[in-house]
């Protein structure tokens, strides 16, 4: 039940209610001042009625005792003017009466009454006798006091502030009362139930315990309920959509902390004061900040901070210095700090859309990984560009060598063995031979030599291999084997692989001069996500992984970065070619996998070699059949090749042992030739040439010579007939340079 202020209570209740005490001083100062206002305006009344008694007196003197006191000066009889005189000062606040007499040369003057009295009204009469004409006898002086007024305005203002006063204090009274009755306890209510407002209590509606209007319309009191309703309403309203916007707010608060938390960014949110707003964990465990510093850090020290973990601190320092002088500018920049990390900052001013500024945010970047892996992507392409540039250089030399060998080879045997050109000739083929290999090995690094692929076990390989290993780098060196258990079965060229591990071998044992321990290792390993991400090139899987160790001398840093790079040595002039590594390298891009170097000077160096782990059963190698050097039948041989000297060794050597030959330096000569014979069996075509490549050129003609047979010829193959160097099934391939046994031997093999 809610409690209502009983009426006459009031009078009880002022002491506590402020409003009350402010409302009984405003009636009773109203009350009082109603008063003095009654009183003054009754005393005006009342000096105003006396001034008027005076003038009526002054005027009933003029009237009345002017004519005696005339006749009396005329006469001049002074005891008729001074009883005259007299007769005035008997009325009322007459206090002074004086005749001056003007008729005789010798005037007299008669005065009543004291003449010394302050606050007069004065009036002089001309007394004037008429006769034949109006002679001037005098003049009469009277003044009257108000001092008797102001006694009579006291003697009155008390009455009229008792009559006043007994009229206005009740009549204040009952309106107090009234008012407290029919208002003032509604507006304490009123102010009770404002002042209890709260989000629990905005449902309970203000109600005033009065009867209803009796017109029946509501009187201002319930259009100020209304209103205080509505209000309540309105505010429940607004506190659920300010709750919504809290909540949103609340929410954008936890996802935007979420973000920056989550990203890999170092942030910290600086204010317009110089002082920390926010700091992510990133940014607390790059700069090694302690948690209790932030937020509310002044950023002079955690500048300090920072500045004392970078090499070269003075560029950061100038950005702090541009952004404290310009704060709309945005800095960036990159500094290398003193563990080696490499990292990126990048600052810009936190303003609204209105272009208010709040302050600044700073934002560090750890890209250490980045750069290693874009140095990583620059040896690569770099190596991508010296294989290119190798492989060209390998395909023309071929092509130079093809001839050499072919005429050489061609020349020794129309020659004795005992003439003396029949051993110049050897020595030509023994250097045609080594250039054969070191153009194979140049082809090797660019990936583009032929591969003879197979599953094969990596394990039996290295077995196998161990031995031979053993004699080559000598008994100062221990080799030592730590295989998987299981079968690591891998798709490759076994040759190839024997050749890496023969040359990883060969440039420990150089590392190791005073001998040592050889360590090759092989195990499955599954290359993750995260390992990709920080090598290129390399796509997650299961490899299997071969590790040749050695506790030589190390490698720096410097020569680390070119390791792979062909001719790149750190031996003595003529002790090295530089293509061992190199070699290895192609080798292992060729079979598409990866190659990565760990070493450390005087800490020996680790070769890690993934190689995709094969699917499938083993294969054992394709045995070589004998094919003999019998002549031709008359097959008929179309040879197309773009290069004039190997065109004419080849259709010389076929010619010769029995062959009829087509030759066509081109394609498009191969195809005219082809259309005006007829009964070719064989298309012997180069593979890289001018407009047309060979795997083309056969697949036009046998559209016009069903189950023709092709033997493809070239100095490396491009993804042409063979993917990665891997020939596709069942092509016919020999590579340049060939000897002339080769090259008869293929071409009988393909013909049957």
């Amino acid at each position: 039940m809610q409690s209502i202020t009983p009426p006459f209570s009031f009078f009880g209740t002022l002491k506590s209610r402020r409003l009350s005490m402010r409302l009984l001083a405003v009636i009773g100062g109203c009350s009082l001042l109603c008063i003095l206002l009654a009183i003054a305006f009754q005393l005006t009344t009342e000096y105003r009625r006396d001034l008027a008694g005076i003038e009526s007196r002054l005027q009933f003197i003029e009237s009345s005792y002017v004519p005696a006191l005339t006749a009396g000066a005329y006469q001049m009889d002074e005891e008729q003017i001074r009883l005259q005189l007299r007769g005035v000062l008997q009325l009322q606040d007459i206090v002074y009466a004086r005749v001056r007499e003007q008729l005789n040369t010798k005037a007299y003057d008669i005065t009543e009454g004291d003449g010394g009295e302050r606050g007069t009204i004065s009036r002089e009469y001309p007394l004037v006798y008429q006769a034949q004409k109006p002679v001037p006898v005098g003049i009469l002086q009277v003044r009257a006091s108000l001092d008797g007024v102001y006694a009579r305005l006291q003697e009155r203002a008390m009455t009229i502030f008792l009559t006043n006063a007994l009229l206005i204090v009740p009549l204040a009274l009952a309106i107090l009362v009234v008012f407290q009755v029919a208002l003032n306890r509604h507006l304490v209510r009123m102010a009770r139930y404002t002042s209890s407002l709260c989000l629990e209590s905005l449902d309970q509606e203000l109600r005033l315990q009065r009867a209803p209007s009796r017109s029946g319309k509501p009187d201002e009191l319930d259009q100020l309920v209304a209103a205080i309703n509505g209000m309540r309403l309105r505010i429940r309203e607004d506190m659920g959509h300010r709750h919504e916007a809290e909540q949103e707010l609340l929410f954008r608060k936890t996802l935007l902390e979420c973000v920056l938390e989550a990203g890999i960014d170092g942030i910290c949110i600086v204010g317009e004061d110089n002082i920390c707003l926010f700091g992510n964990s990133h940014f607390r465990s790059l700069w090694q900040v302690p948690i209790d510093c932030l937020p509310g850090a002044s950023m002079q020290p955690l500048c300090s901070q920072i500045e004392a973990q970078v090499q070269e601190p003075e560029p950061f320092q100038a950005a702090l210095t541009q952004v404290g002088q310009v704060p709309d500018t945005r800095v960036q920049g990159e500094m290398v700090l003193t563990d080696g990390k490499v990292v990126e900052y990048y600052s810009v001013p936190v303003q609204s859309g209105e272009g208010v500024r709040y302050g600044r945010l700073w934002s560090f970047r750890d890209v250490s990984q980045r750069k290693e892996l874009e140095e990583q992507v620059r040896q690569h392409r770099k190596l991508e560009t010296l294989g290119s540039l190798a492989g060209g250089i390998a395909h023309d030399f071929n092509n130079l060598l093809s001839p050499i060998i072919g005429y050489a080879e061609l020349g020794r045997k129309r020659l004795p063995p005992d003439n003396p050109l029949f051993t110049d000739l050897g020595q030509i083929l023994k250097a045609a031979g080594r250039a054969t290999d070191l153009t194979r090995q140049i082809l090797a690094f660019s990936r583009k030599q032929m591969l003879e692929v197979r599953i094969i076990d990596l394990n039996e390989l290295i077995r196998g291999f161990e031995s031979m290993l053993q004699r080559l780098i000598g008994e100062a060196i221990t080799v030592r084997t730590v295989l998987s258990p299981l079968p690591v079965p891998i798709r490759a060229d076994k040759g190839q692989i024997e050749q890496v591990v023969l040359n990883m071998a060969v440039n420990a044992r150089d590392a190791m001069p005073e001998g040592g321990t050889l360590t090759i290792e092989t195990a499955e390993a599954h290359l993750d996500q995260s390992y990709a991400e920080h090598h290129a090139e390399v796509e997650a899987g299961d490899y299997v992984m071969l590790s040749i160790s050695d506790t030589g001398t190390g490698i720096d840093e410097a020569v680390r970065n070119r390791i792979f790079e062909p001719f790149f040595t750190t031996k003595e002039r003529g002790k090295g070619t530089g293509l061992g590594l190199a070699t290895s390298f192609g080798i292992i891009k060729q079979h598409h996998g990866h190659l990565w170097v760990y070493s450390e000077p005087g800490h020996g160096a680790t070769f890690k070699i993934y190689l995709p782990k094969a699917e499938g059963a083993l294969q054992a190698p394709v045995a070589e059949v004998e094919v003999g050097l019998a002549s031709g039948g008359g097959e008929q041989i179309l040879v197309v090749e773009d290069d004039a000297l190997v065109l004419e060794l080849v259709c010389e050597t076929l010619a010769g042992h029995g062959y009829r030959i087509i030759a066509a330096e081109n394609p498009e000569v191969a195809l005219e030739r082809a259309a005006q014979v007829a009964g070719i069996d064989l298309l012997l075509t180069d593979v890289v040439m001018p407009k047309m490549n060979g795997r083309e050129l056969h697949r036009r003609l046998s559209s016009r010579i069903p189950d023709l047979k092709v033997v493809y010829m070239s100095g490396y193959t491009e993804n042409v007939i063979a993917d990665q160097g891997m020939l596709h099934e069942g092509v016919d391939f020999i590579q340049k340079p060939f000897a002339v046994r080769t090259l008869l031997q293929k071409v009988r093999q393909v013909l049957g």
